[in-house]
């Protein structure tokens, strides 16, 4: 994402590359009960984004960075109906993260920019189910349904390196001590394959 700063702009700075990269990956392990039931464990980047422009772009009194990022432990079961027919499901246990920051404009007091930082987590619950049809050895179809988890954050956030006056006044409006609520659902989705 990149902004492209021109003569209406009323803040001087960078233009904000804000390309950066996050890692994601997951780790699985699956033990068989008997002939019919298996159960497993997954453990799972489930999703993420990250944006950095850095702290001198023209926009940074709006965001310098922000990251979002979900991880899952899905504990799971499988029940193999007969030679074709499997049928399966797991919990989604999702704790997701939600990091945003800012420069805040310290020209009231004549100060060089202030910092905004609001962080916030949160666990939440989902689950997904699964058939699994083998035909023969060589060819498998199968379905999942994965369920909405809504993530729920309430972040207060810190102002760092602020005046005075700038202080008094967030103080009188209410938002330095206020809190910020924001609401992530991880959509529903299915998936086919063969």
């Amino acid at each position: 994402v990149k902004f492209d700063p021109n003569s209406q702009t009323t803040v001087r700075g960078s233009n904000g590359n804000a390309s950066n990269w996050l890692p994601a990956g997951g780790s699985f392990l699956v033990l068989p009960i008997n002939e019919k039931i298996s159960v497993g464990v997954a453990s799972v980047g489930y999703f993420g984004s990250a944006l950095n422009y850095g702290h001198h772009w023209v926009g940074r009194y709006y965001l310098t960075r922000t990251a979002c990022q979900g991880f899952s432990f899905v504990p799971g079961a499988a029940y193999k109906w007969n030679d074709c027919l499997s049928f399966g499901a797991s919990i989604n246990v999702m704790y997701a993260i939600d990091r945003s920051h800012a420069m805040i404009n310290n020209s009231l007091d004549n100060q060089k920019d202030g910092r905004l930082r609001a962080i916030g987590n949160h666990w939440a619950v989902g689950a997904i189910v699964g058939v699994l049809y083998e035909p023969n050895e060589c060819t498998r179809f199968g379905i999942s349904y994965v369920t909405e988890v809504k993530q729920k954050f309430h972040m207060k956030p810190k102002f760092l390196n602020i005046g005075p006056r700038l202080t008094q006044a967030l103080t009188v409006t209410g938002i330095l001590n206020s809190k910020i609520k924001v609401d992530c659902n991880v959509p529903n989705w299915v998936m086919a394959s063969v």
